[in-house]
């Protein structure tokens, strides 16, 4: 019984769980193996991990070296926090700014007790906003700020705002009426969306609203609701086609416009959550409508470089089942992730006819000619190949490679169709080596065959046969004999063995030294190789 005991490991603690009983059983394990002071202290340390490990090293160092202050410092930490954690739980769900705290100080105590608390990030955030001031949260959330980071970017901005005199809540007032204001011209012109975006901090603001307020002698700001001149004129308004927006008080507020036709069209909208590589050209899933079907125009949204940072290909594509592909490029040094069913393009439906191409004649002169059809295939020569690939029951559909990339692959295996064997009759054989086996002066092993069923037994003689046909063995006369074994495999066939394990036992071994793993390694990544792929 004391030796089981012996044999008894210490479970890590992580900070979690009960502290009482770990410690407890700590306390009985080096009892039992007898452990120093030095070896207490040892143990001890290497048993915390995570959250626990932290706080072990955040003692003082004369605490880390001695087991009793050790010990009376864990039982302050761990102890108290399972009996206040119910407080712990109160506390953190109830935090709030306090007047006259900064944002930052702020998130970082509710940080700290969701993180004492084994909270998510996006429990923490949404405690952090909902504690904000009024006016910090009223901005925050204007912003749509997403995580911890921009929320703090927010909160910072709002603050230096408020340090330069701008004042914030008569800021939000008068965007909110000139956001009324945009909505009204929208319903009457139908050019101009009324997203309305505050990019501009400081002083700016506030002799904005002091022009804005000496100008606006018409609450409404709008005289003429047909043309909106007199409203452009008022908010000094400025037309960006480039940037396809409409600036209004010197960029305080920005207005992205649409064309009416867009709100209309079918969108395409992203399969799968993905992520875009910096400076890379990705082809992705999307899905149509259901009445999206057979050849379709599709054309990138005007808000995809503004809001997502990316640019859309305007492509023809064939939708089936209502998917198909489109080639995006992400243009900056960042990571861009899109989210499933995040709309990326517009779909237009087309008819064949509606496709041309611009052809030159022989007088030089150019026609324009109806294209009959839409091929991905390059030419005859790779779709022969390909072919040739498949007739060898070579499949990756399941694969996640695009149709290009399916493609290349296909046609170069069926390029270099002669290495692959269809079957035994493909398989061939060279006169460049030819294999020995040494085994000294050992006696010859002669063993009997084995008893096999009928059924075995017309198994081996038809694959002895199949093997004989196709020169992959020769009939001998030789004292040497094993016997045949049948290994059935997965598929239900069988493998056709033989039992060399005597043979083995006299054979003289052949060693050859293998690269170690590391070299491998190393030379897979001096060659740069963009695939892997590993044949048996």
């Amino acid at each position: 019984m004391a030796s089981k005991d012996l044999n008894i490991n210490v479970t890590p603690f992580s900070g979690e769980g009960n502290a009482k009983i770990w410690l407890n059983k700590f306390e009985k394990v080096s009892k039992l193996r007898k452990w120093k002071e030095e070896d207490k202290i040892l143990h001890f340390s290497l048993a915390l991990i995570n959250k626990a490990e932290q706080w072990f090293y955040s003692l003082e160092e004369e605490s880390q070296n001695n087991f009793d202050k050790a010990v009376e410092s864990f039982q302050q930490r761990f102890f108290q926090s399972e009996v206040s954690r119910p407080k712990l739980i109160r506390q953190f769900l109830a935090s709030v700014q306090e007047d006259g705290s900064d944002v930052i100080s702020y998130i970082e105590k509710v940080q700290t007790l969701g993180a004492e608390l084994g909270r998510s990030q996006e429990e923490i955030k949404d405690v952090v906003v909902n504690g904000l001031c009024p006016d910090i949260r009223k901005f925050v959330l204007s912003k749509e700020a997403q995580s911890l980071k921009e929320i703090v970017k927010y909160g910072k901005m709002f603050e230096s705002m408020e340090q330069e005199g701008t004042n914030n809540t008569e800021l939000f007032n008068k965007v909110a009426a000139l956001q009324q204001e945009l909505e009204e011209l929208r319903k009457q012109t139908s050019s101009a969306s009324t997203h309305v975006n505050i990019v501009k901090t400081g002083q700016s603001n506030s002799k904005w609203i002091q022009r804005n307020q000496q100008k606006r002698g018409n609450p409404s700001g709008i005289q003429c609701r047909h043309c909106g001149t007199d409203f452009l004129k008022t908010h000094n308004a400025k037309i960006d086609c480039g940037k396809g927006c409409l600036e209004l008080e010197g960029g305080i507020a920005v207005v992205g416009f649409l064309q009416p036709s867009q709100e209309k069209s079918n969108l395409a909208r992203v399969l799968n959550n993905i992520n875009i590589s910096p400076r890379s050209v990705s082809t992705i899933k999307v899905t149509t409508s259901k009445n999206c079907t057979g050849i379709n125009l599709l054309e990138p949204l005007s808000s995809l470089p503004s809001k997502l940072h990316i640019m859309g290909a305007r492509s023809v594509s064939t939708v089936k089942k209502n998917s198909t592909v489109y080639q995006v490029l992400n243009p900056t040094n960042k990571m861009v992730e899109l989210k499933a069913k995040q709309p990326i393009a517009m779909v237009k439906q087309i008819e064949q006819n509606q496709i041309f191409d611009d052809l030159p004649l022989q007088d030089g002169s150019n026609k324009v000619t109806p294209v009959s059809s839409i091929s991905t295939k390059t030419n005859n020569t790779d779709s022969a190949n390909v072919q040739k690939a498949k007739d060898i029951g070579i499949s990756i559909e399941n694969s996640d490679l695009t149709t290009e990339q399916k493609n290349k692959l296909l046609s170069f295996l069926g390029k270099n169709r002669d290495v692959f064997a269809k079957d035994m009759s493909e398989l061939g054989t060279t006169n460049l080596y030819f294999h020995e086996i040494d085994t000294g002066e050992a006696k010859p092993i002669k063993q009997r065959f084995y008893r096999t069923s009928p059924g075995a037994k017309r198994e081996i003689e038809n694959q002895t046969k199949e093997m004989l046909d196709n020169d992959i063995i020769e009939e001998a006369n030789t004292p040497w004999q094993s016997p045949v074994v049948l290994v059935k495999k997965a598929s239900g066939e069988y493998r056709f063995a033989i039992d060399y394990r005597k043979v083995n036992q006299v054979t003289k071994p052949i060693s050859f030294p293998i690269p170690r793993f590391e070299d491998i390694s190393d030379t897979i990544g001096q060659a740069k190789a963009k695939f892997y792929s590993s044949l048996d």
